[in-house]
């Protein structure tokens, strides 16, 4: 039925609505596909908060300041036994197979395309092999909108960008309870003011008594904020008297 309520005999146009599965080849190998795609579609992406998004271009990419972008492919690929279309994603080292093959046949649809990767790993150095599948051009199907599936992709959200749960108050006591011991600490000298434990902490009996100071004594539940261990991290990282600190 079309979206004016009539019925018709044609099934609908295939768009970027229709989320066709992107493929990329797992470890050892991915199923021999049919390409459907008259040539290859490159694009430089970069890998930003855990995902890939593409690279609008050197002069307006603030990611490209820090790295350059890794160049992927897509074509759009069939399996004959299940009729079903997919976006395969190749990898620079299989970029020349694919140009010999078009300049050899002017095209690489109908092409056979076999993925495979060095050594068991998931990120393992692709390679591809693409022959002649012998099914004729007529009953190749007509090939998915590569770019509208990529773009979709790219423009869905992230699984990780969900919106951000805030603390219970439980933690965020301890949390100022934390604040309130380390001020404690600094002023009665056992830290200085970077945090750093100072010479007075051999003083054992007095140290221990001032942890035991049961008005600064940190809930059970207390357990330190990702943003505090990537300070600390970082603060073990500085040198200190000309010297880095020993890990």
């Amino acid at each position: 039925m079309n979206q004016d309520g009539t019925w018709t005999s044609q099934p609908p146009p295939r768009s970027a609505m229709t989320r066709n599965k992107i493929l990329r080849c797992p470890a050892v190998r991915l199923k021999p596909l049919v390409i459907t795609s008259t040539e290859v579609l490159y694009v430089g992406v970069h890998w930003v908060g855990g995902r890939s998004k593409p690279c609008p271009g050197e002069k307006t990419c603030p990611q490209c300041k820090e790295q350059y972008p890794t160049y992927k492919g897509y074509l759009s690929c069939w399996n004959p036994e299940t009729n079903e279309q997919f976006c395969v994603e190749i990898t620079p080292p299989c970029f020349g197979t694919c140009v010999t093959y078009a300049k050899l046949y002017s095209t690489v649809r109908g092409a056979t395309l076999a993925l495979t990767r060095a050594g068991t790993k998931a990120n393992g150095r692709m390679s591809a092999s693409l022959t002649p599948s012998g099914i004729p051009t007529t009953q190749i199907p007509d090939p998915i909108d590569v770019q509208a599936c990529m773009s979709e992709a790219w423009a869905s959200p992230n699984k990780g960008e969900g919106p951000k749960l805030k603390p219970p108050p439980e933690t965020l006591a301890g949390e100022q309870s934390a604040l309130e011991f380390i001020a404690k600490l600094k002023k009665e000298g056992f830290l200085d003011e970077n945090g750093v434990p100072t010479g007075k902490t051999t003083a054992k009996e007095e140290f221990k008594a001032a942890v035991q100071d049961a008005r600064f004594t940190l809930p059970k539940i207390y357990e330190t904020t990702a943003e505090q261990r990537e300070m600390l991290a970082a603060n073990r990282q500085q040198p200190r008297n000309g010297r880095k600190v020993a890990q």
